[in-house]
């Protein structure tokens, strides 16, 4: 009998060791989990079409709640890496931290997964009208997903939540450019928002104001169309963080009143401070900084812009916004099975982190000493 008691103990010892290593997530103290469940049909359907708008019926449970939902891929690059970005839409009168449509993405390029949580403490400091996002930690079917960002959809309700006008609202795609010598036309490059329509006259004026905009009048002529002190602060900050996909991608034009300029709105932050892609240089490319900085006004403008932006990479401003984060999502990074478990060192990449940006900005003042 003791013999017995003593095999039952041990095997209830082990039976609790293996719940803890098949369900880390279920010990997270500073994130919150997402479990959807699906069909196995259904789920089959989703992983066969990720590279189409296919959905799905789900059932989502999150922090204690159940909900009906629709589950689909979602993203660009992501559809082509094994962990993919997914858009759920939640039916009925329900929401989710605020909202009934979001998405969850993997950010893919981000090693870190803090990138996102910087830029939009830097871009909202800096006056942008910024989505908001949350660390959750997905499962599908019980399986382990990992680490996923809730962002938040760029639609009309997002500006009704925060009184904000919206007339018209384009997005830029992959190779935007601002000038009708390329042949990448707006119809083909920017996807209409808001409203849902095919009129995209608003986009081709501005374009238009860019390529024949006399230089020493470019205030007068450019800016009816862009408001064109919010694009020198957007592309000097885009910059200086390294944000690479965010020049002729990745981010909405808004045009609150029907005769108001254009403002910027950035979008998509996983390739921010991504060392594999540094922009050696005080100006990533397109062909609208091309034309502002070819007419002295907005040129002196940049660079005096630039120069005070600069500031963004005190490690005394960034420090907290990093290890905060950093301390909140630990748990779950190294339980995600795309980057802990044995993958990355979190510890390393967020020393790396800190080094390339302390790097950048000696780097980044002296390519402006060199470029005045």
């Amino acid at each position: 009998m003791k013999y017995f008691y003593t095999l039952l103990i041990i095997l209830l010892i082990v039976s609790c060791n293996n719940d803890v290593i098949l369900n880390p997530s279920e010990n997270f103290s500073n994130v919150d989990i997402i479990d959807i469940y699906a069909d196995e049909e259904d789920l089959i359907t989703l992983l066969s079409n990720r590279m189409y708008n296919t959905e799905i019926s789900v059932i989502l449970f999150y922090k204690g709640e159940k909900y009906n939902a629709l589950l689909r891929s979602s993203g660009a690059g992501s559809r082509y890496h094994s962990k993919w970005s997914y858009r759920v839409i939640l039916n009925g009168n329900k929401f989710i931290e605020g909202i009934r449509e979001f998405n969850l993405s993997a950010q893919i390029f981000d090693k870190t997964f803090l990138s996102t949580t910087i830029a939009t403490k830097i871009y909202r400091d800096n006056g942008f009208i910024l989505f908001d996002s949350k660390h959750v930690f997905l499962r599908i079917n019980d399986e382990e997903k990992g680490l996923y960002l809730l962002i938040e959809k760029i639609d009309e309700d997002f500006f009704s939540r925060r009184n904000k006008k919206v007339n018209e609202l384009f997005k830029l795609n992959f190779n935007a450019d601002f000038t009708f010598n390329n042949p990448n036309y707006p119809e083909l490059t920017f996807d209409k928002e808001i409203p849902n329509d095919e009129n995209f006259n608003s986009i081709s004026d501005f374009i238009y104001a860019v390529d024949t905009s006399q230089n020493d009048r470019i205030y007068s002529s450019l800016g009816k169309f862009l408001d064109i002190d919010n694009y020198l602060n957007y592309h000097a900050i885009t910059t200086i963080i390294n944000n690479s996909d965010a020049f002729r991608n990745n981010f909405y034009f808004l045009k609150q009143e029907p005769q108001s300029p254009f403002i910027i709105m950035p979008w998509d932050f996983d390739k921010v401070f991504e060392e594999a892609s540094a922009i050696n240089s005080i100006y990533g490319y397109n062909a609208l900084i091309v034309k502002l900085l070819s007419a002295e006004s907005t040129r002196n403008k940049y660079l005096d812009i630039f120069e005070e932006k600069l500031n963004i990479l005190d490690m005394n401003y960034l420090n907290n916004v990093i290890d905060s984060t950093s301390n909140k999502i630990r748990e779950a990074y190294n339980a995600d099975p795309y980057l802990g478990n044995g993958r990355y060192n979190f510890d390393a990449e967020i020393n790396s982190l800190k080094n390339f940006i302390n790097n950048r900005k000696v780097l980044l003042k002296s390519l402006l000493d060199e470029y005045r």
